[in-house]
């Protein structure tokens, strides 16, 4: 998968996510309104504000890390609505199946934006309790180099702080991931960094292209790739064609047009399932697992496997580990 058809895969994820968490949302509201009356207008004002105030942050050019540290607060004083966003998903679960279905793929997609916020903000604790969340899913799907070595790579980095004590501490200060700008949220995994910069230089004008036969040519390109870049990088400083501060500039995705663009598209979605073109998932009368945009209703069997693969695939990793990691009973 090239990096075009990867940002374009997440973010049609992020407006699912975005459209089904807002279809949710308006379903709590009603059950809320029914179950605390009086309260549903001081919820509404709340989102009003809290959406308006994250708006303004935007408008600002606000970096990315302050807007999230912005925004962990009010979580303090909403843990009554969080209690009963609990238990209005633990009710609807058991009369939705799609519900249930759809909630399971937004904690998935969830998993994935925790496992990116890692990569970019540096923060080695959330990528290993993403990727150890990620596991059973692995399991779930057969997907079977991910299960097979996940738990490994998981028992050597939660040894890593004894063993070596000095690479724990640079991991810890966010040096798992490498930044090639100064802008906000622009870390990335080593092997994507190898791929934006050896990689592609090689592959460019004045890369290795026509001199891949010639072996002493191609030792002394890459023996000086580096220098030659850091010839390139103190140049461009030089003369200003690259910024080395990037405090004032804004992520991309959160510029105005991008933001726009975002929203009209969330909207669209929305409106597929408001409208009646397709079925709600969070609403009452959503109860079996059904096809969108045709309204085909799925067999019970397929739907109770479907509905019980992440726990099957718990119990999946837990016999493996068990058997194979923990024990000898079973050859690895």
């Amino acid at each position: 998968m090239n990096a075009r058809s990867y940002n374009r895969g997440v973010r049609a994820l992020k407006l699912c996510f975005e459209a089904f968490f807002r279809l949710l949302w308006k379903a709590f509201l009603v059950w809320y309104s029914q179950e605390e009356e009086g309260r549903s207008a001081l919820m509404a004002e709340f989102t009003t504000r809290t959406h308006a105030a994250c708006r303004a942050k935007v408008d600002e050019r606000a970096s990315t890390t302050e807007v999230v540290v912005n925004f962990e607060s009010p979580r303090e004083g909403l843990q009554d609505v969080i209690e009963k966003l609990e238990e209005f998903k633990e009710e609807r679960r058991k009369a939705s199946k799609l519900l249930t279905f759809w909630e399971e793929h937004g904690t998935m997609v969830d998993l994935l934006l925790q496992l990116i916020k890692a990569e970019r903000t540096g923060n080695w604790k959330l990528h290993l309790c993403t990727v150890a969340a990620m596991v059973p899913y692995f399991f779930a799907m057969d997907r079977h180099n991910c299960s097979r070595w996940l738990p490994v790579y998981l028992s050597d980095m939660k040894r890593l702080e004894t063993k070596h004590a000095r690479v724990h501490q640079e991991f810890m200060n966010g040096d798992h991931v490498v930044s090639r700008s100064s802008n906000p949220f622009s870390p990335v995994s080593t092997d994507m960094a190898l791929e934006q910069s050896i990689n592609a230089d090689s592959k460019a004008k004045g890369g290795i292209v026509g001199i891949s036969q010639r072996t002493g040519a191609l030792q002394r390109w890459f023996l000086t790739s580096h220098e030659r870049a850091t010839i390139t990088t103190s140049l461009k400083n030089m003369y200003g064609v690259e910024k080395t501060d990037g405090l004032d500039v804004a992520h991309k995705e959160a510029s105005a047009n991008r933001v726009t663009r975002d929203e009209c598209d969330v909207n669209k979605l929305r409106a597929c399932f408001t409208s009646g073109v397709m079925t709600d998932p969070f609403a009452n009368d959503a109860g079996e697992l059904v096809n969108f945009p045709t309204g085909v209703v799925l067999s019970s069997s397929i739907s109770e496997k479907l509905l019980a693969r992440t726990d099957k695939g718990r119990e999946q990793m837990k016999t493996f580990m068990e058997k194979r990691l923990n024990t000898d009973e079973t050859s690895f």
